[in-house]
């Protein structure tokens, strides 16, 4: 459940933070154009991505789209914001993060990349550091061995399209239609 929300004009992106100040995520993150939710999990890619195995376990399965949500990460989530939480400045408020000075969340986009079948995948991630510039990256992930849990500087980012609301106008339509059709049900009822 989200505790603070927070969005500013220059994007739609959400903020997810619980009641203890950790970052969980964000709804409505621009990636390219659409909007997605990101949700920060820890474990492994085999856990957390339906095996890890095919390149239908990933939201994003080329190399530039998981860099573009990796960088709308940097540009949309790892924000300051006042009252709220310093998340870029300050890695560790975000969930799965306990470094003080880094923190690389990764979008894993595919399965089975390099020579050895099963063992190697792809990733971009997001790092965000305390001290300088914050950059997107490329990463590979051993998939027997990445266990998020294990690691103080690294989190997994697991991304879904978001939902699209009916607009305000589009329910006030429906409620009025809805009307009509109760109104013409009396209407013949009475005759």
């Amino acid at each position: 459940m989200a505790i603070g929300l927070w969005s500013a004009p220059s994007f739609a992106a959400t903020l997810d933070v619980d009641g203890s100040g950790q970052l969980r995520g964000a709804a409505g993150v621009n990636v390219g154009g659409t909007l997605y939710d990101v949700t920060f999990r820890e474990g492994t890619c085999i856990a957390l991505f339906d095996g890890c195995d095919e390149a239908s376990d990933f939201t994003f399965t080329t190399r530039s789209d998981a860099d573009a949500a990796s960088q709308a990460l940097l540009d949309q989530v790892f924000v300051n914001v006042l009252g709220l939480g310093n998340f870029d400045t300050d890695p560790e408020f975000t969930f799965g993060i306990e470094s003080t000075t880094q923190g690389f969340a990764y979008t894993p986009y595919c399965a089975n990349c390099f020579p050895v079948p099963g063992s190697y995948n792809a990733a971009s991630h997001a790092y965000n550091e305390h001290a300088s510039a914050d950059r997107i990256g490329f990463g590979v992930l051993l998939v027997l061995l990445t266990d998020t849990t294990q690691e103080p500087t690294q989190v997994f980012a697991d991304w879904t399209v978001a939902a699209v609301p009916i607009p305000a106008g589009g329910m006030l339509l429906l409620s009025a239609l809805g009307g009509m059709a109760a109104l013409r049900r009396r209407m013949k009822s009475t005759v």
